[in-house]
């Protein structure tokens, strides 16, 4: 570990220098992503919580949040699909 607590080693895809624990990479990839967005990492409870389940209710609170900072309001499954596209051209996955 480093001084902030998180894993050393390259990004994306490369076992880090810690968490050898079975789990490591799931633990680490989602502490990454949630320090990239600048967010805290609620850990994992023994409760799998989907997210849509979690979100249902929630479509104004989206629509404000995407108003105040001038986001859209994609299709989950297509902006996933669009995100593979561009990989695949970038030649990042087969």
């Amino acid at each position: 570990m480093n001084g902030t607590g998180q894993c050393n080693g390259p990004r994306w895809g490369a076992r880090p220098t810690c968490g050898t624990k079975p789990g490591w990479p799931r633990r680490w990839l989602w502490g990454r992503i949630a320090d990239w967005f600048g967010v805290r990492v609620a850990g994992f409870s023994g409760t799998v919580q989907p997210l849509e389940s979690a979100l249902a209710n929630d479509h104004a609170l989206w629509r404000d949040i995407a108003g105040r900072h001038g986001l859209v309001e994609a299709d989950t499954g297509e902006s996933f699909f669009d995100l593979f596209a561009h990989l695949r051209a970038a030649r990042l996955i087969p």
